[in-house]
């Protein structure tokens, strides 16, 4: 594949420019964990306090070092977009939605990979509890992270 199909998304990892993906990043993530409801929601709601109780700051900078990696991850699901051979979908957004358990599954073994390797057990902990619901989660936040990632230019 050409390295032109995939620059939209290597542009969101240029200086200056992924501080405002990771801000968008944690808005995210706490705009869909805000309008969840029932018992899961207790969970993740609770698991969230945790974590920024632990270090306030710890999403952006979680987002911030993972990104290149998410970007890394979902770099052969663009160039199949691009490339046009099995989607009828015209926006990486609806392609996204098209292989929503693939997308889920790529972004989740970054985030495996990473709660494997850190020596913040207290974080582990809130993961591994929150890990079973994560496949769904993001599955349900696939629309938003789409229109994230249109606005800054990966259509």
């Amino acid at each position: 594949m050409s390295d032109s199909f995939s620059q939209p998304l290597h542009r969101l990892l240029e200086e200056g420019y992924i501080e405002e993906v990771v801000r968008d990043c944690v808005a995210l993530v706490r705009d869909e964990v805000s309008k969840k409801r029932g018992l899961s929601a207790v969970v993740i709601k609770g698991g969230l306090k945790v974590i920024d109780k632990v270090r306030p700051n710890i999403m952006a900078d979680l987002f911030k070092s993972l990104l290149p990696t998410f970007v890394e991850q979902i770099t052969p699901l663009y160039e199949r977009f691009m490339a046009g051979d099995e989607s009828t979908q015209t926006t990486f957004s609806s392609f996204l939605a098209e292989h929503s358990v693939e997308v889920a599954s790529t972004l989740l073994s970054v985030t495996d990979a990473r709660a494997e390797r850190s020596k913040l057990m207290a974080l582990v902990k809130v993961y591994q509890k929150l890990r079973p619901l994560a496949q769904d989660q993001i599955v349900s936040a696939l629309p938003a992270l789409g229109r994230l990632l249109a606005k800054h230019g990966v259509s």
